[in-house]
């Protein structure tokens, strides 16, 4: 099964990715894998995907836990539809886990 990043209001997930919500109608615990780089006013979208993943890259222990997430279905609010190949134009932060998922394996398959 391939990781696909699947919105949390359709789909049943493995790993929430998000930030904390605690609402009447739904509550989740802040995700290590959560993107707490806002878009608003002085962050666009891009800027946001862009800080995520620096972040990431350069977290030691975010990038060694990456491997938990292969072949899972990671929940986050931002897909419209399923999403398990790398996109162009990214429009959430789990299509950075998937991109570096993607690095991950490609290296691994060298290094066989």
């Amino acid at each position: 099964m391939k990781t696909t990043v699947v919105n949390v209001r359709h789909h049943e997930f493995d790993v929430y990715i998000g930030r904390r919500i605690n609402t009447p109608r739904c509550r989740f615990m802040a995700s290590k894998w959560a993107n707490p780089h806002k878009v608003g006013p002085g962050c666009t979208l891009k800027q946001s995907l862009q800080r995520y993943e620096t972040d990431t890259r350069n977290n030691p222990v975010l990038m060694a836990a990456l491997p938990e997430l292969v072949g899972k279905r990671l929940g986050c609010w931002d897909v419209k539809e399923p999403i398990s190949e790398v996109q162009a134009n990214p429009v959430c932060h789990g299509e950075i886990l998937l991109k570096l998922l993607q690095e991950m394996k490609s290296k691994e398959q060298k290094n066989v």
